[in-house]
Formats: structure tokens, C-alpha cells, sequence
């Protein structure tokens, strides 16, 4: 991993990489490991060691615009029932954000929910489910 402007990047894999027969590529930006947010190389070898071999990861294929962040956040139930979802093109879009966390700016309308709960979310109905039982939405 290396640190390019506060994006950690995939830069190289060893032969017993974890990540060796998955998806991930060179190039690719780290954003959670097993439901943490990534800030820095050394803190993703830390999770990454201390996974014991069960990883969960959500990364951004590509350049990611220089305007969009990462927000991480806790959610109660009361907050979720405030949010409302669809998906399209295989993400879970947010159509509607009503209540405390959209008026603090954190949750818009056209926000992408990429995991909820550290689980990845591709689907509508399953994100909507996971908000309901959950509380922690990184989107």
C-alpha cells in the first residue's frame, strides 16, 4: 500500500497476498477493511493482520474525482427510517435523506451507500433491510 494524498492505493502484492486471487488490482484505492475506514498504509497492514485470513474490503476501482470523500457514520434506528434507497448500475443510491443527518449535510440526495454495517451493499432491498437491523453506513 502506498499513501497518495490521503488515499491509500494497492501498489504492490506478495505471492501470499490476501488479495492475490480477488478482484483488487494494482491501482486500486482502499477505502474499508472488515467495517474501518482506511486512512493510512500502516493502519491497513495493521487490519489486514489482524483479520486472521477473513477480509472484508470496499475499494474504488479507477480515479476517484478529487471532490468526492468518504464519510463514515453511526446511525440509530430512529435515523434510518429517514433514508430511503434504489439502486442502479449495481449501487445503492440514495434517493431521499430526511432527519438529522441530512440536515447536517453528512447523508444527501445522490449520496452512493457503499457498505452498511461493513457489508458490502449492491442491492436496494438488502441495504434498506441492513439499516433497519443496523446502525453504521460508510458511504
Amino acid at each position: 500500500f502506498t499513501d497518495m494524498r490521503q488515499k491509500i492505493v494497492l501498489t504492490g502484492m506478495t505471492p501470499n497476498s490476501p488479495f492475490r486471487n480477488t478482484n483488487l488490482a494494482m491501482g486500486d484505492e482502499l477505502l474499508v477493511i472488515n467495517g474501518h475506514r482506511i486512512r493510512n498504509a500502516k493502519k491497513a497492514a495493521e487490519f489486514i493482520k489482524m483479520s486472521h485470513g477473513k477480509l472484508n474490503v470496499t475499494a474504488f476501482k479507477g480515479k476517484r474525482p478529487r471532490e468526492s470523500k468518504l464519510e463514515m457514520m453511526r446511525l440509530s434506528g430512529s435515523d434510518c427510517k429517514d433514508i430511503h434507497l434504489s439502486a442502479n448500475n449495481g449501487m445503492v443510491h440514495i434517493i431521499r435523506a430526511d432527519g438529522r443527518f441530512s440536515k447536517s449535510g453528512k447523508i444527501k440526495t445522490g449520496d452512493i451507500c457503499l457498505s452498511i454495517n461493513g457489508i458490502p451493499v449492491d442491492d436496494a432491498e438488502r441495504a434498506s433491510e441492513l439499516l433497519r437491523e443496523g446502525t453504521q453506513v460508510d458511504h
